[in-house]
């Protein structure tokens, strides 16, 4: 996405020398957060956030050894620059997939160095930079964090006391637990940092610090104790005699060290130094901020290799396993079984952690002879899993290059180094070279031993953890008094906001307070079951760690499934709830699943968490909840499934030191009239019948049913499996009934349909349970056959699917017509009978007809003939079949034709059934709609007064016709002022008179419908005219009037409105208030809608269900059905996401309004259309808007300016031209098509079937195609192919469709601003005022493009090669080929990163078609997979395009500034 940085000083401000002390105030980007930094009695600053005081006189400053002090007291400040900064960068390797990176920045500019501030909404920073352009040495640095009065901390202790020398404190392993007490009651000790402090109003500051990169970390001590006001920063000296020693010699331990802190390059940049600021705790546990300041990783670089996961460890269980036949401990066999159990959970890594090196030898190529790692690197690749290898500091480092290249050589995926244990800059220098070496030879690098993150791993994302953390190992051999519940909610709040923890959780031994105790070889964890599984929804950790023993995963496989199956890097996090050191509750979002966690102290706790942060539609909740006796015994836990609404709220309740986790899936909608049914998963890609091949069918739209075969074991477990024998399919023998289940546990799946060896020893015989979770979260009908299964197993599989929700919902089939007959004693579900050894004959349907009542016919799909189906449908019967081969799309094209309701086949592509659709919950109609966009000002004026009016628009209906389009939407014809081109109404049920009349709207929908067209108008339902009556009569001041609370008013001009809205008010001397809310001009008063969250402090912010907002709802319905009942069709709706205010990021308030206004509608107008004007498709569609525009706002500030603006936004003031700027579509090729590609193709996926995000031409707010250097019709021929191929309604503005122009210097009338150069009159001829009107130039609204070479419908409509017959033709063309209308498939076919040519596939009913746009002067070429070549050029001329197959695929080359659209074979 391309970065806006807004310069608030583009020229540097120059101060006098020598003033006096001065102070600059710094705030945040949403105005809450205000530094003030104090110049002149040296360097310092406040922080406030919302006014309230947080830090005070807190100073700053840098002490050189020549004797130089950055931030002396009398310094000359040469200059002061400030800067803001908005934009979003990608985070592939976090716990979001992009940041948002908005702050205002200070720098203050001294002799020799500068002093940069930052304020971001979620805190603030500073640093030094040096200006010395020689190295130079710092011999120490004041960093004060005062605090105006004492208050409550959280403090990290080091874990050594002092004891006169800082050598115990400085030499630690950062594993601190949390004291709480007052700063005044400070002990003897430093602290590490982050710390978290509470201050007044609920607020919190955390004080860390980010880009450490070579210079000492920073310690924290409180030197004025007793007075509890200021922390101080501490800093290690620089080693200078050091020796090897310590945990078994590998580390690096330090007996003296100079009398300075650090050795400097020129230009040094200093850490920042972070103050977190949070209005709730809660709001810490998402904090970016150290994030946000640190270094970006390399951009050329490619970070692609860098794979997240978890790792199976085997240093905290002991190596403890059983029921095998060799010895458990450090040799190759006892990893090979760890390699198999992640194999088999599909768990990314095995970690060998201490002990595979030989013990002193400090020499990593010294492997002990119990281990053979080639082999264990070969044994664990075969199984898709990777190998990481612990080091001590020491052999690792001595020398890093060569054991970085051998053991990548090797294959194997990274290091967890451990045991460094200081932060001088001598080891601070030493994290930065390692996580470089590592990435040079692709290898991933796990910090243990080690201080907290501070941002190198956005400079290096291979670096996947840090420890610094207080983690699970230390329950090992922790005392009984050691509280770890209570640490494990605090540290989401505090070290987390650093970055990601190596907390190493995962635990299957659980134990309540008095039960636990510390054993080293089969350690267990503080807190329940469910405690654990939160922790890896909760703890951020892209390498997280799985710590128990194989064995104790294994006997709990339901909760080892949740772990295995959670992501451990985002897409989206959302912090739910939470209060330092008492509980936390957090979501997590990867790709469309969702993941909640929540967990409490050691008080048992009740939350309500409120689901409305899911995309709108029904989700499958899978919880892991407390058990009823978890309190008791910790191990004890629930797994409960149902199906919720995004709109829920569910209530969570914990045990004592408890948890709560759960998964969220969005159910598919299935809407299908051929029913095709995964064989047995999809058995032609995946071991068939295995969890595996069930999940992935789950995950494919098309199918709408899934099929296996159930048997039942000695113990009468239903399983699923086909075959009567084991040999086939495992790799054991005899009969699933001769096995108990746990028996049939030790054979792997082993062959079958879509075998492949790397799924060897994987994967088992499943459950029937396994598959119906399957089949309830990805939607699907189970069709279950009945292969060995007596009475009671036919009735235990009943049982199972109705208790999974199936309710008459599933199909049985079986070749046996016993079972048949059994099963229709016991369920009145279908029944499907699938004859052995030969055809169904018709005898045999009258035969079994009789017999069974719920009786499916299914025969094989080869069998079947016209005529035998015909037979059954005229006995009332329905056809299903078995059996469809793979990629026979002629075949099922000819059973659906036959009337054939289903059948199976074991895979789903070429069958021609990629593309049904989803259910549609918008009016049929606009699957065929394309809209033209009129301004009535400036379309026809039919009476001569200089103005569009309805009459005009309805002489031309056989023009927009003709055209191609069949829905016109125009902009506002109420009664207006005309203060803002007539979105200042004063009457919303009376046409303005500069338009006609009531019945002339009334006479153009009647004939526009008369002619197959479709009428939408514009609602303002944000605000009015000052000049509405509404308005008048509220503004005299009777508070018991009806009309008193349509507005927001404000009594006194003292009152303090929010800060988001402080230009929002407009002061004024009416008899009912001082100031009143506006919109957008100050003559456009806010209708009032009632606020989300009411603050009582504000008596002006009335509650959503207050009188007035009610009354002010209430009156939209009025509206809309007032011209709905008159023929209306649809509306746009402007500023449709703004109506209640002081709305939350996930737009709760407005939500719950168009909600309420939806229902109404569908209810009452069901076939009527709603646009709206919000540019967020997927808010504005999950609220139920049937189109959401996308324009130059919301996304579309990139998505729509990236395409299509060829100049910058404001003009220059001095010259009033509007300087040129980059865009895609422009001949000189410098432009970007990933900033539309990218969201676009997410909104697609998750609105299709639910609406439609649409991008115009243009509009009355918005420049058209034809604008200053792009004016070339084939250019403009070129933008048009896009607009009218996309998978969208296409919406034209007037006059696009022969090229007008937008023009600069148009009078700005009626509030149009610059906006005007998109208003001028429609050209329809030649002659002084273009076929617009009958008066004179002079009396025109707008005056005409005076160019002699304007377009004109006149010239255009005839000329073949014209900018109309291209929009005509490509309209036509839409129209008849369903691949390339609104609702074909799409999808963006070449490298979105290589701009040019843009490819993308249009596709339905098994036709595809690529449509391929250059809009660039020079040829483009691109390379794209997947297609066998081209059959025709269906649009464009064929010269321009050339298809070659290569050995990378299918070459592309098209010439400049071109659209093709081919047919692909």
């Amino acid at each position: 996405m391309k970065n806006l940085l807004t310069f608030l000083f583009a020229a540097f401000m120059t101060l006098s020398l020598g003033a006096a002390p001065k102070q600059y105030n710094l705030t945040s980007p949403d105005g809450r957060l205000e530094m003030k930094i104090h110049v002149g009695e040296g360097l310092s600053y406040d922080v406030l956030h919302d006014g309230v005081l947080l830090l005070e006189n807190s100073r700053m400053s840098m002490t050189l050894q020549d004797g130089t002090v950055y931030g002396a007291p009398g310094q000359t400040l040469k200059r002061a620059r400030t800067r803001s900064v908005d934009r979003t960068v990608k985070s592939p390797v976090y716990k979001k997939s992009e940041v948002e990176e908005k702050f205002n920045e200070l720098t203050l500019e001294f002799k020799g160095f500068k002093a940069v501030f930052r304020a971001y909404d979620e805190g603030c920073a500073y640093r030094f930079i040096s200006g010395s352009e020689k190295p130079f040495i710092v011999s120490d640095e004041q960093a004060d964090f005062r605090f105006p009065e004492d208050r409550t901390a959280y403090i990290p202790y080091v874990n050594k006391k002092w004891k006169g020398s800082l050598q115990d404190i400085l030499i630690n392993d950062f594993q601190c637990p949390y004291t709480c007490s007052k700063l005044s009651e400070w002990i003897d000790r430093w602290s590490i940092a982050p710390i978290l402090v509470q201050c007044p109003e609920g607020k919190s500051v955390v004080i860390t610090e980010a880009d450490l990169m070579d210079y000492p970390g920073m310690f924290l001590y409180n030197y004025k104790k007793g007075t509890g006001e200021t922390l101080s920063g501490y800093f290690a000296r620089v080693p200078d005699d050091v020796e090897i020693g310590g945990h078994n010699m590998v580390q690096e331990m330090v007996n003296s060290r100079k009398d300075y802190i650090a050795e400097c390059k020129p230009g040094a940049e200093f850490p920042w130094r972070v103050i977190a600021v949070a209005s709730s705790d809660k709001e810490l546990t998402d904090s970016d901020i150290v994030w946000k300041l640190a270094t970006p990783a390399d951009a050329d670089a490619d970070w692609s290799w860098v794979r997240p996961g978890k790792v199976a460890w085997e240093w905290w269980n002991a190596w403890n396993i059983k029921g095998v036949d060799f010895e458990a401990g450090v040799n190759n066999d006892t990893y090979k079984y760890y390699i198999d159990f992640a194999a088999e959970n599909r768990i990314e890594y095995v970690i060998l952690d201490e002990g595979w090196a030989v013990k002193y030898a400090n020499d990593l190529t010294q492997v002990v002879p119990e281990i053979d790692l080639q082999e264990l690197v070969e044994y664990g690749r075969k199984r898709g899993v990777g190998i990481i290898l612990w080091a001590g500091w020491y052999p690792f480092t001595k020398d890093m290059e060569n054991v970085c290249r051998r053991f990548s050589e090797m294959g194997v995926k990274g290091f967890k180094v451990d045991f460094m244990n200081r932060d001088d800059q001598k080891m601070v220098e030493w994290y930065r070279d390692a996580a470089a070496m590592c990435a040079k030879y692709h290898m991933l690098m796990n910090f243990h031993g080690a201080y907290k993150p501070t941002g190198l791993q956005r400079t290096y994302p291979n670096v996947v953890n840090f420890e610094g953390v207080f983690g699970l190992e230390q329950m090992k051999w922790s005392a009984t008094d050691v509280d770890h519940v209570t640490y494990d909610v605090t540290i989401p709040f505090i070290r987390m906001v650093a970055g990601p923890m190596d907390y190493t959780q995962g635990a299957m031994r659980n134990a309540v307070k008095k039960n636990y105790r510390p054993i080293r070889t089969e350690p267990m964890s503080q807190g329940t079951r469910c405690h654990q599984l939160a922790e890896y929804v909760i703890f951020e950790s892209p390498l997280n760690m799985m710590c128990d023993s194989p064995n104790n995963y294994r006997a709990e496989q339901e909760c080892t499934d949740f772990i295995s199956a959670i992501p451990t890097v985002w897409d989206e996090t959302v912090a739910l709830d939470g209060k330092v050191a008492e509980y936390v509750a957090m979501a997590r979002r990867k790709d469309d699943r969702w993941y909640v966690g929540a967990m409490t102290n050691w008080d048992s706790r009740a939350l309500e968490l409120d689901l409305s942060f899911l995309p709108a539609g029904n989700y499958t909740m899978t919880i892991y909840q407390d058990g009823i006796n978890a309190h008791r015994i910790a191990t004890d836990y629930k797994k409960v499934t149902c199906t919720v609404p995004a709109s829920r709220k569910v209530e969570v309740k914990m045990a004592p030191g408890g948890g709560w986790a759960a998964e969220l899936k969005p159910v598919k909608p299935v809407s299908r009239e051929f029913v095709l049914q995964a064989h047995r998963g999809i058995a032609a890609r995946y071991p068939e019948n295995t969890s595996l091949s069930f999940s992935k069918a789950a995950e494919i739209p098309v199918y709408g049913g899934m099929e296996t075969d159930v048997q039942m074991t000695k113990d009468g477990i239903i399983v699923c499996m086909h075959d009567k024998k084991l040999d086939r399919t495992t790799d054991g023998t005899g009969m699933v009934s001769q096995y108990t289940f746990n028996e049939l546990q030790k054979f792997w799946i082993d062959g079958g349909y879509g075998w492949d060896e790397k799924y060897a020893k994987t994967l088992k015989i499943p459950t029937f349970a396994t598959y119906l979770e399957a089949c309830r979260e990805g939607g699907l009908t189970p069709y279950v056959e009945l292969k060995r299964v007596n009475e009671e197993g036919i009735r235990k599989t009943i049982e199972m699917l109705h208790d999974f929700g199936f309710d008459g919902k599933y199909v049985l089939t079986s070749f046996n017509w016993n079972s048949i007959l059994t099963a229709s004693k016991l369920t009145d579900a279908p029944l499907q009978f699938m004859k052995a050894g030969g055809r169904y004959t018709k005898e045999d349907v009258d035969t079994c007809s009789l017999r069974v009542k719920n009786l499916v016919i299914r025969p094989k799909s080869t069998d079947l003939t016209k005529e035998f189906v015909d037979y059954c449908h005229a006995k009332g019967l329905t056809v299903e079949c078995y059996g469809i081969p793979v990629g026979d799309e002629k075949l099922v094209e000819q059973l659906i034709g036959w009337g054939v309701k289903g059948g199976t086949c074991n895979d789903w592509k070429g069958l021609g059934l990629d593309a049904v659709p989803a259910a549609q919950s918008y009016p049929k109609w606009l699957d065929n709609a394309a809209i033209y966009h009129i301004y009535p000002s400036s379309f026809k004026d039919s009476d001569g007064d200089g103005y569009g009016d309805l009459e005009g628009i309805r002489s031309k209906l056989d023009y927009v016709k003709t055209l191609g389009f069949n829905t016109i939407w125009i902009s506002p014809v109420f009664s207006s002022m005309f203060e803002d081109g007539g979105y200042d109404i004063t009457d919303y049920y009376e046409v303005d008179p500069r338009f006609g009349t009531n019945s002339d709207l009334e006479k153009l929908v009647a004939e526009a419908h008369s002619k197959g067209l479709r009428i939408c108008l514009d609602l303002v339902a944000g605000h009015t005219s000052d000049k509405h009556p509404w308005f008048v009569e509220s503004a005299n001041g009777d508070r018991n009037g009806h009309y008193s609370d349509y507005y927001i008013w404000m009594d006194s001009k003292d009152g303090k409105p929010r800060d988001s809205e402080k230009k929002k008010w407009v002061d004024c001397n009416y008899p009912r208030g001082a100031r009143f809310m506006k919109n957008y001009y100050d003559v456009q008063p806010a209708l009032n809608y009632g606020y989300l969250s009411p603050d009582p402090s504000r008596p002006w912010e009335q509650s959503y269900d207050a009188p007035g907002p009610k009354a002010v709802r209430q009156e939209l319905k009025n509206i809309i059905a007032f011209w709905f009942d008159k023929g209306v069709d649809g509306f746009r709706c402007d500023l449709a996401w703004s109506l209640v205010k002081g709305d939350d990021e996930e737009f709760h308030g407005v939500r719950k309004l168009w909600d309420e206004i939806f229902s109404w509608t569908s209810a009452n107008y069901p076939d009527r259309i709603f646009l709206s004007e919000w540019s967020s498709p997927v808010e504005s569609i999950s609220c139920g808007f049937d189109i959401d525009i996308i324009r130059h706002n919301g996304c579309g500030k990139t998505m729509y300016r990236d395409l299509v603006y060829n100049t910058r936004r404001n003009a220059d003031p001095s010259t009033g031209i509007y300087p040129p700027c980059d865009c895609w579509f422009d001949k000189a090729g410098k432009g970007e098509i990933s900033s539309f590609v990218i969201p676009f193709t997410e909104m697609y996926r998750k609105t299709l079937g639910q609406g439609f995000p649409c991008m115009p031409t243009s509009s009355h707010d918005t420049w058209r195609m034809n604008r200053n250097q792009r004016s070339d019709p084939e250019e403009l021929k070129t933008m048009m192919t896009f607009f009218l191929t996309m998978p969208w309604v296409p919406i034209v503005y007037y006059g696009e469709e022969i090229g007008m122009r937008s023009m600069d210097g148009v009078p700005a009338v009626e509030g149009s601003r610059d906006r005007s150069a998109e208003r001028t009159p429609m050209q329809w001829g030649d002659g002084p005022t273009a076929g617009f009107s009958t008066c004179t130039p002079e009396k025109l609204y707008l005056p005409i493009d005076p160019s002699p070479t304007r377009p004109s419908v006149e010239n255009e409509i005839n000329d073949a090669g014209s900018m109309y017959s291209w929009t005509k033709g490509l309209l036509a063309l839409r129209a008849s080929i369903p691949a390339l209308g609104n609702t074909g498939d799409w999808k963006y076919a070449s490298n979105p990163d290589q701009p040019y040519p843009a490819v993308y596939e249009r596709s339905a009913n098994g036709e595809k078609y690529l449509v391929v746009i250059n809009p660039r002067a020079e040829k483009a070429k691109c390379t794209i997979t997947g297609y066998d070549g081209m059959e025709s050029v269906v649009w464009g001329a064929p010269e321009n395009i050339s298809m070659k197959s290569s050995g990378q695929g299918l070459v592309i080359t098209i010439k400049g500034v071109s659209s093709v659209i081919c047919k692909m074979k």
